[in-house]
């Protein structure tokens, strides 16, 4: 975990990038930046552990529990079915095993070069005009993001210190929903320890990406904050739940993000963040029958995880609406590669059925799956 940290100390400092990573660093406050995250770390430890430096238990449990904890990742990721993150220590551990990685996905989105990924940031982060956004001031702005999965607060974490470090006037109201209520703790340490003192809020709600929005539901947290108008966040973060979900996704017909694309005002943005891009077809055809979405896959070159660097990423944004079910406006390279992604899924179901059948968990069958599928089965 040290380790880890060290490593975020120095990318601080580290200049040799791809060129839109030099936004974020090259303008890095470098002493406040470190300085909060060395206070955030030392005060996290303490309010977790009650001032012990490791988790309470027998020696070697924590390592045990997070091992099983990355199986089960890599096991629901290839299921579809959903992780149980109840066991504290585990959680904790993974908190600060990821958090020096996984805090960078959504700032670096943001900054992609993409075309659409710079309207937004002048839109949403550093608007030049008056509209979306709420005012925290003369010229400030403050922008709601809703992080689904986002768990132990990555997204509030990332978010705070790209603002610092780029100098944004805005403030980022980032609300964690996750199915396991157990990860608030972490977030409300998170808001404590690092994004208030750096102006910004992360909260924590309870949603289940598998059940609609119901005032009276499992999700009425996320009901009422999203608003009657259905404009109570700017920006909806979706990060590693659709794959191990997927098969309730799939019974239901994609009901909650069907109904997020159905009541959003235009403008508002969708990031979808994943370890395969199984299902970046599929989503993109449920925002198609619902309304009017610019699409792109930002791309990041191969290899850059250790940088922040996403795997797998669709970003979505919605525009006035012209008539029901129009495509996504997309280029036709999107187009081939969405054409590309839905194939994977095809044939991960149909080896999923296979295996399945015959009932062997070990089977082989993966080697008949394209190379590039047999990839898709990795968790960062």
């Amino acid at each position: 975990v040290s380790r880890r940290w060290r490593s975020v100390c120095f990318l601080l400092r580290y200049h040799d990038v791809p060129q839109h990573s030099k936004k974020l660093f090259l303008k890095a406050s470098r002493t406040e930046v470190v300085g909060a995250l060395a206070t955030f770390k030392a005060k996290f430890e303490e309010s977790m552990y009650n001032g012990a430096t490791e988790p309470s238990g027998a020696e070697g449990t924590s390592s045990y529990s997070l091992k099983q904890l990355n199986f089960a990742l890599s096991k629901g990721l290839s299921d579809g079915e959903l992780v149980d993150f109840r066991l504290r220590e585990a959680k904790i551990l993974y908190f600060f095993r990821h958090v020096p990685i996984r805090c960078w996905h959504l700032p670096h989105v943001l900054l992609s070069d993409e075309p659409l990924l710079q309207d937004i940031h002048q839109q949403l982060i550093c608007p030049l005009r008056p509209g979306r956004g709420r005012s925290r001031g003369a010229g400030a702005c403050c922008c709601r993001v809703a992080s689904l999965g986002g768990g132990p607060g990555f997204d509030a974490i990332g978010l705070s210190l790209m603002a610092v470090m780029q100098q944004l006037h805005v403030q980022f109201e980032v609300t964690n929903y996750d199915i396991e209520a157990t990860w608030e703790e972490v977030v409300q340490a998170v808001d404590t320890h690092l994004c208030a003192p750096l102006g910004h809020v992360a909260r924590f709600g309870v949603c289940d990406i598998t059940e609609g929005l119901d005032p009276a539901g499992s999700n009425s947290a996320f009901t009422a904050a999203l608003g009657p108008a259905a404009d109570g966040f700017d920006i909806f973060a979706v990060e590693f739940v659709v794959a191990e979900n997927s098969l309730k996704l799939e019974a239901t017909d994609f009901l909650l993000f069907r109904q997020l694309f159905r009541r959003v005002p235009p403008s508002t943005v969708f990031v979808f963040m994943d370890a395969t891009h199984r299902y970046w077809a599929k989503l993109v055809a449920v925002a198609a029958e619902e309304g009017r979405f610019d699409a792109a896959l930002p791309h990041f070159e191969a290899g850059k995880s250790l940088f922040g660097f996403p795997k797998h990423v669709l970003v979505l944004r919605k525009q006035p609406a012209l008539r029901a079910g129009e495509v996504p406006a997309a280029s036709a390279s999107v187009s081939s590669r969405l054409a590309w992604f839905e194939s994977h899924r095809k044939a991960h179901g149909e080896w999923w059925k296979r295996r399945a059948a015959g009932g062997d968990e070990d089977s082989d069958e993966t080697s008949t799956l394209p190379e590039t599928l047999q990839c898709d089965a990795q968790v960062e």
